[in-house]
């Protein structure tokens, strides 16, 4: 132990050392700078913990966020494939409609190349024609 002029309060007393930076000090004034110490210690520990208290929430709020966009995703993945699938299904109707009216067309054309055929074969049907054509000619004269 040593007595001494501490230069900080300028008293004659017992000085020691600080525990945590070591230099002397009289006991008040090292009582006053451990309580000082420990105070901002408090300051510093309680910053600490809102910092990893907000980090903790952020993680958090960054995990929800993520399952969030992954469920919507997924809910856009499934509607996209409905869409898609219900589109290939209407295309596919349409394509057989075509197709179906197309051959319904086609033997509509054969059967009336066919009727038309017969008629230009038919004696009774040409001599009709010949008549009528003649007819048409005296009216319009």
């Amino acid at each position: 132990m040593l007595i001494a002029k501490y230069s900080g309060c300028k008293t004659k007393t017992e000085l020691q050392a600080c525990e945590v930076c070591e230099e002397a000090k009289c006991v008040k004034c090292a009582q006053q700078h451990l309580t000082e110490l420990k105070s901002k210690w408090k300051a510093i520990e309680s910053k600490v913990n809102d910092i990893t208290s907000t980090k903790n929430k952020k993680q958090l709020l960054l995990v929800s966020i993520q399952q969030t966009v992954e469920n919507q995703l997924s809910i856009l993945e499934q509607v996209y494939n409905r869409i898609l699938e219900k589109l290939k299904q209407e295309y596919e109707e349409y394509h057989k409609q075509l197709s179906t009216s197309k051959i319904q067309y086609n033997n509509k054309l054969a059967e009336l190349d066919k009727r038309y055929n017969e008629l230009q074969n038919n004696e009774l049907f040409q001599k009709w024609i010949t008549i009528t054509d003649e007819s048409v000619y005296y009216i319009t004269k």
